[in-house]
């Protein structure tokens, strides 16, 4: 880390955080496109461009080694596609990714409709 790398003190699981991240996040977004999270010890990367470009960049900026801020997640290994890279995060995230595509989709959209109906009106009763 430089002198010029943004770097914040932020509190981002406080009760007002979760109720309303958006202030925060805003604030790691106007911090600079790489921010220092002091009080987690790890990098935020806040703007969607970044973000993407980021994603991109996965020869460069690795996962594997684990992204999340819970040491239990990031020792499970390759076996999900959020702390896998390369040929192995591709074959996780097809198989994820193929169920969610429009026509999959498409086919469950009637049941999903019903089953929503019938939820929302027990609930209501």
């Amino acid at each position: 880390m430089t002198e010029k790398t943004p770097s914040i003190d932020i509190e981002l699981f406080s009760d007002e955080a979760i109720a309303d991240p958006y202030p925060l996040y805003a604030e790691i977004r106007n911090a600079g496109p790489v921010v220092w999270l002091e009080r987690y010890g790890m990098w935020a990367i806040g703007r969607f461009e970044d973000v993407k470009a980021a994603l991109r960049a996965d020869t460069i900026l690795l996962s594997g080694k684990g992204v999340a801020m819970n040491e239990e997640l990031n020792g499970t290994g390759n076996t999900n596609s959020l702390i896998s890279d390369g040929e192995e995060h591709r074959r996780l995230r097809k198989a994820v990714m193929k169920p969610m595509m429009p026509g999959p989709l498409r086919d469950v959209r009637g049941r999903m409709q019903e089953l929503s109906d019938e939820l929302v009106g027990r609930l209501l009763a």
